[in-house]
């Protein structure tokens, strides 16, 4: 990863999601973000692709959305939604939920 894009991205951002136009889990997956009040930043994968060949490759996660927080890489969609409910996602983002 070390001077990679995701390294670059991840500076730019500690929470980063990698959507796909018209992708519904993506859309999902930013609701979510935002009724956390997680200020994230979202790059299409058409924008950057070889982020997302190397999230892939690091990885091993082919499919979209691809979502990082605080740096730490949380998976897609549904791996989101179960992450909302560990004690280390409350503890990094509290109870901030809309």
């Amino acid at each position: 990863m070390k001077g990679g894009e995701l390294e670059k991205a991840l500076d730019r951002s500690e929470n980063l999601m990698v959507s796909k136009d018209g992708c519904p889990f993506c859309k999902d997956a930013s609701e979510i973000l935002k009724s956390w009040k997680i200020e994230f930043a979202c790059i299409k994968n058409t924008e950057n692709e070889r982020l997302s060949k190397e999230i892939e490759r690091e990885y091993g996660f082919s499919t979209f959305p691809k979502i990082f927080l605080k740096r730490k890489f949380v998976g897609g969609a549904s791996d989101l939604k179960e992450y909302v409910k560990k004690k280390e996602f409350l503890d990094a983002f509290g109870s901030g939920r809309e």
